[in-house]
């Protein structure tokens, strides 16, 4: 596949974009994969200074093309390709701390719950919603943006405004799988214990869910059999389960959060309270190293614990993707004053970023190589050279700066002819691959 996939998914982003000037979109993408600056300004002298700088400011404030409809096309195009079995959804959230002076789009004073030193409880800046998927690439699992949305400051204010938007964006999901018939076995979402509400977890959606919920959520055990002709309604309830410290009695070794741990852990069937009495796995377990007790629970009650922990351990990816996207891909530098506009630039660079991640998980040889040839102080003592979305973009740059649109657009048709013509059976691709 090589470099196949990048230069596919660059066609398909410039063909759904309803913009006349088809150049001027390859440009700025390519211009996004070479810069790691949020400004617009740095683009505009990488790649376009050949235009004036009125094309590229109509590109994003006056052209009224549709982003969401754009990424759902690239999802689409990203599942035809990968055909995953299971989709692995995330959910989380993150604040991009901004300047008090600055005017921008949704934003507001929110409670910062990291609690960083030499930072105050309540910080000026934007409230961002993320849905991501886990995709598994010759083994390798990453977490690529689905949805992403501003919350406004009233709504972040607030949990129900957050656990809503969440749902929407499950539904918007769900929406597209079902409209574009993507064949898939079931639908697995991880969140943490800020989501664990009943307003997001419906029991008809057909959604398998493993969440991290509060230590006291309280559970319940199944009632016992009811006497016949006994007077009264049923009883709804058992006993309420509560574990203690000592009740982690099963252990075992896992590879997950980067590397080895020991956890003790007991698991039970019961009947959670905040959830109607819904059935559920409960998962009560301890790291080795640490003495809190975290409970992990699952509405789907056929897995067993250990693949509950090593399913719910890929919630973290989202956690990377953040870190990623702000300070490799400049989200916390970038800066407008209107929201279309925002949101545009917004989803250019979650474009450039599935770029960047696909290319960097599929051609690891080649990254690798890179490395020990021309960044050899990046090789740990071990010899493991690590594959990062920044040694990637310094690779793929090599060989996109002397990219020119003509000779891409060929290239591109003979990969269609050769690798990928089966995309061009599926009647919504078809029209943007040809």
């Amino acid at each position: 596949m090589e470099l196949n996939n990048l230069l596919l998914i660059i066609y398909i982003i410039i063909n759904s974009i309803q913009y006349r000037n088809k150049v001027l979109i390859f440009n700025f993408l390519i211009a996004l994969v070479l810069t790691r600056g949020g400004f617009i300004t740095e683009v505009i002298r990488d790649r376009i200074q050949d235009y004036h700088f009125t094309t590229a400011y109509k590109f994003i404030e006056r052209n009224n093309w549709n982003c969401l409809f754009v990424h759902q096309i690239i999802m689409l195009a990203i599942i035809r390709i990968l055909k995953p079995k299971v989709i692995r959804l995330i959910i989380d959230d993150t604040y991009i701390m901004r300047s008090r002076k600055k005017k921008i789009p949704h934003g507001g004073y929110f409670y910062d719950h990291s609690h960083k030193p030499n930072r105050p409880d309540f910080i000026w800046g934007q409230n961002l919603i993320m849905m991501a998927a886990i995709v598994n690439i010759k083994g390798t699992q990453v977490a690529l943006p689905v949805l992403a949305s501003l919350l406004e400051a009233t709504d972040s204010n607030h949990s129900l405004g957050r656990i809503l938007t969440s749902r929407k964006m499950i539904d918007l999901a769900k929406e597209f799988l079902d409209e574009n018939r993507v064949n898939y076995g079931k639908i697995m979402l991880l969140a943490d214990a800020f989501f664990a509400k009943k307003n997001l977890i419906h029991e008809d959606d057909g959604l398998s869910y493993i969440l991290q919920t509060r230590r006291d959520t309280v559970l319940y055990s199944d009632p016992p059999e009811r006497k016949p002709h006994k007077r009264g309604r049923p009883p709804k309830y058992g006993k309420r389960i509560i574990v203690q410290d000592s009740d982690l009695t099963s252990e075992v070794r896992m590879f997950i959060y980067g590397k080895w741990h020991t956890i003790h852990y007991t698991y039970c069937r019961a009947k959670a309270r905040f959830l109607n009495g819904r059935q559920v796995m409960a998962v009560f377990m301890r790291f080795d190293e640490f003495d809190k007790v975290h409970l992990i629970i699952s509405t789907d009650t056929t897995i067993s614990p250990v693949e509950i922990l090593q399913e719910y351990s890929g919630r973290n990816l989202i956690e990377n993707t953040f870190y990623e996207l702000k300070n490799q891909f400049g989200l916390n530098k970038q800066y407008f004053q209107h929201q279309e506009s925002y949101e545009k630039m917004l989803y250019l660079k979650l474009w450039t970023y599935i770029l960047l991640k696909i290319t960097s998980t599929i051609n690891k040889r080649t990254v690798r190589e890179f490395v020990t040839e021309h960044l050899p102080w990046r090789i740990k003592q071990n010899n493991l050279v690590p594959v990062t979305t920044g040694v990637t973009q310094m690779v793929t740059s090599e060989y996109l700066r002397l990219l020119d649109f003509d000779s891409f657009q060929s290239k591109v048709r003979e990969i269609l002819k050769t690798d990928y013509h089966y995309l061009k059976k599926d009647q919504i691709l078809n029209k943007y691959l040809t």
